[in-house]
């Protein structure tokens, strides 16, 4: 059996996990200012749908955690061997993981997925290809103003990662306020081709600072 690590707190935040942890007995650790919540599963390194298994349970014990406290998941798979063990990788991180937690205590985060339908069709020339691509990047450009204008008062900050003729973009917004974030991007106008995907809230971990 390993420790699944999934995420910590602020031990002064008051939370104590979800009541009915999913597929897991959940369990925790205190260590300094930290609340660690891991759980014991069976080995499924090395085991494709063992490890896909492991994932969405993952992914399930974070979001019903989350839904009652502010958390900074692990990064999966964190996984020991050993209660020591994990103690000593907490205690490595403490100090930044304290301070990023006090800075976006009871914040989350909505992921806005931007693309551009391009069409199949390929560009005749070099020049040509490289029209469309400023053309992509300029319509990906005015949808990501047009997404702030839209929320504006609603995200506290913003990250964005920028790609071929997709951008994602992260909101840090208030925890109950990711609703209304979702709601005012519903009537959005957009520049022709452009397509907006909103999900979330998830925990804030784009704005930890490494």
């Amino acid at each position: 059996m390993l420790l699944l690590a999934y995420c910590v707190s602020l031990a002064s935040a008051g939370g104590s996990g979800p009541q009915n942890a999913p597929e897991a007995e959940l369990r925790q650790l205190e260590l300094a200012s930290l609340r660690c919540y891991y759980g014991q599963v069976e080995d499924f390194r090395g085991n494709e749908r063992k490890t896909v298994a492991a994932a969405l349970q993952f992914h399930r014990v974070n979001t019903a955690i989350f839904a009652g406290e502010t958390v900074l998941p692990f990064r999966f798979p964190t996984v020991m061997t050993s209660v020591e063990e994990l103690e000593r990788e907490v205690a490595k991180q403490a100090e930044r993981l304290t301070a990023a937690l006090a800075r976006l205590q009871d914040c989350g985060q909505m992921e806005v997925a931007l693309t551009v339908n391009s069409g199949s069709a390929r560009a005749a020339s070099g020049l040509e290809y490289l029209k469309a691509a400023q053309a992509r990047e300029q319509a990906l450009a005015n949808a990501a103003a047009a997404v702030r204008q839209s929320t504006d008062g609603l995200a506290l900050a913003w990250k964005q990662r920028p790609g071929d003729a997709r951008s994602r973009m992260y909101a840090l917004v208030k925890r109950g306020s990711g609703q209304a974030f979702s709601q005012q991007l519903r009537g959005i106008t957009l520049p022709k081709g452009v397509e907006c995907r909103v999900v979330g809230p998830w925990p804030p971990v784009e704005f930890v600072e490494h």
